[in-house]
């Protein structure tokens, strides 16, 4: 993949007037919607690759348990899988290659601070909307899961083989959405890193962290709730260890009660 730079037009008599950061700016932009399309098939190639090392497992089972008859049938099914999964990850290290390439030329284009922070600017909020679409996707997903699993319990032994089905489809979307996420998060925290760099973008990122830390302070107080109902429970643990061992050396039976909760 190479990326063209256009020249500003004889009109323009310098290199960095305002034309010719217009036509640099364009090219950066249509530089990070490559890398976008690349990523994305990126993660569509990791997905067929999990799916394929998944049957292969399989496959190396079926040969373990197979009789000598059909072991060659199985054998030609394994070396179909293994010859898809190297096709796979050659195509993947020539994408991840083509996405290096326009990184870099991203990077060595020379752009005036103000350009490449709304630039930045624009790349973040459309990884932020993103993430957040996302998010709601695994959130909806995660409702449907728990409906469904509310219905099993209450299910006639007719419906229960439909509800399982849905159970198995709705993990099976949730997967490669989460996957996505973690891609875009990953993205998110490089993108942040480099808008650090500079002063006209610092002050987004740290108003983006400012948000999140309300959340946050929410979670720290649950776990440390957490922590202390643990801690009673292994103080009631102890004490019971203690006089049953006590109990135990002066051979004589105790009854005690005790909850958890």
């Amino acid at each position: 993949f190479f990326l063209m730079i256009r020249r500003p037009p004889r009109s323009t008599p310098q290199p960095s007037s305002a034309a010719s950061d217009v036509y640099k700016r364009q090219a950066v932009i249509l530089a990070f919607k490559k890398v976008k399309e690349l990523r994305k098939s990126i993660i569509k190639y990791s997905a067929k690759k999990k799916i394929i090392k998944k049957e292969i497992k399989q496959i190396m089972y079926d040969l373990s348990r197979a009789r000598p008859e059909n072991k060659k049938i199985i054998k030609k099914e394994l070396t179909k899988a293994q010859n898809s999964l190297a096709v796979i990850t050659k195509k993947e290290k020539v994408l991840k290659k083509q996405v290096k390439s326009v990184i870099k030329v991203i990077k060595e284009t020379p752009l005036p601070k103000k350009v490449k922070a709304e630039i930045l600017k624009g790349r973040s909020m459309e990884l932020e909307n993103k993430v957040q679409q996302l998010k709601k996707l695994i959130k909806d997903l995660k409702i449907q899961k728990k409906t469904v699993k509310a219905e099993l319990k209450k299910a006639a032994p007719a419906k229960k083989k439909e509800l399982i089905k849905k159970l198995k489809d709705i993990n099976h979307k949730k997967e490669p959405v989460e996957n996505v996420l973690k891609v875009v998060e990953q993205s998110q925290e490089r993108l942040h890193k480099q808008m650090l760099k500079s002063p006209l973008t610092k002050k987004i990122v740290l108003d983006s962290n400012a948000k999140k830390l309300p959340k946050l302070d929410e979670q720290i107080k649950k776990l440390k709730e957490k922590k202390e109902k643990v801690r009673q429970q292994i103080a009631v643990i102890q004490d019971i260890k203690a006089r049953w061992l006590k109990c135990k050396k002066q051979n004589r039976m105790i009854s005690f009660t005790y909850s958890l909760s």
